[in-house]
């Protein structure tokens, strides 16, 4: 608990004997300050934010629950413990649901509060971490991105000046680049996308949509247009999420451009989208944690995933024979 030392606690509570023998003990790990009422406590949150709270229930003055709910306003990311010698299952619930991490009661085991404020905390600052990777990998990306754009304008400037001047004579050669162009800015986009579901800022809003409609938009940001005769599907309507089925399509129909005798069926059951692709003509392997994973590039296959648990829907990957089949399955 020695990384805890220069975090500083708030004690408040209107006993006396309990707010001192904590103020004693808690001393020796913390920056300690006591309260003996909410009203104290609130004059103090003023001056000052603390990085734990220990709050009785029931304060003389003002009850726990606005004790907390002013804490969580002003510090959402503080550390707040409830400490109570009545609490009820409704007690816990509206303390979780006001922000509590902890919920203890009295008497006090000195042992168990040491151990839940280590756990609060360890768990805190894993959060933190997890945050801070998050947003250093959207901003990496984004970097890259950008000088990535910077390089496809040229190639692309120079496909366009080539098919301009010699026309027939490297059509061919135009062509080819433009695929090439059209594969890197795709995979551009999916970065973007990524980026967003990683560091929490992707939205979407539901909307009305045919599933023929969003088929057709996904298969015009491929540079690859005799896809759709490898797409087999049933047309239905459907409320969802209209941006995340048109990027669940697009990453669908590009691993499909790239699976020589593979198809994609799309149909309705009852309250489920099943997509499925058949014989694709890639590995799977195990991974370590279990699970099937495709030996396919890693972009389409993460975005897929981040878009798939965005609409709350399942992903499962099996081998069969010479051939693989990706299944997605998703609630509406």
């Amino acid at each position: 608990m020695n990384e805890a030392l220069t975090k500083s606690l708030l004690i408040i509570d209107d006993d006396i004997g309990i707010r001192d023998g904590l103020s004693l003990l808690m001393g020796r790990y913390f920056d300690v300050s006591t309260a003996s009422s909410g009203l104290e406590a609130f004059e103090k949150i003023k001056h000052k934010k603390y990085d734990i709270y220990l709050i009785d229930l029931y304060l003389g003055d003002i009850s726990g629950f606005e004790v907390l709910k002013k804490i969580k306003e002003s510090d959402k990311d503080s550390v707040t413990i409830i400490l109570t010698a009545y609490g009820d299952e409704t007690d816990i619930d509206r303390a979780e649901k006001l922000g509590a991490e902890e919920f203890l009661h009295k008497p006090i085991s000195y042992n168990k509060l040491m151990e839940v404020i280590d756990k609060v905390i360890k768990k805190g600052e894993k959060s933190s971490d997890v945050e801070k990777y998050k947003k250093s990998i959207s901003k990496f990306i984004k970097g890259v991105n950008r000088e990535l754009n910077v390089h496809i304008d040229i190639i692309e400037g120079a496909a366009n000046y080539l098919n301009e001047k010699y026309e027939d004579e490297v059509k061919g050669v135009s062509e080819t680049i433009m695929l090439a162009v059209n594969e890197i800015k795709l995979r551009i986009k999916f970065l973007n996308i990524l980026s967003n579901l990683k560091n929490n800022t992707y939205e979407d809003k539901k909307d009305k949509v045919f599933i023929k409609d969003v088929i057709l938009m996904a298969s015009k940001m491929l540079f690859k247009k005799n896809v759709l005769k490898k797409v087999a599907f049933e047309d239905f309507e459907v409320y969802f999420y209209r941006e995340t089925l048109l990027n669940i399509f697009v990453v669908l129909l590009v691993i499909l451009s790239h699976s020589e005798k593979s198809v994609l069926r799309v149909n309705k059951d009852s309250e489920k989208i099943i997509f499925t692709l058949l014989n694709l003509d890639f590995n799977v392997k195990s991974s370590l944690s279990g699970t099937d994973e495709l030996e396919y590039p890693s972009i389409e296959l993460n975005l897929l995933r981040e878009l798939v648990f965005f609409a709350r829907g399942k992903i499962n990957i099996k081998s069969e024979n010479r051939f693989t089949y990706l299944s997605v399955e998703i609630n509406v």
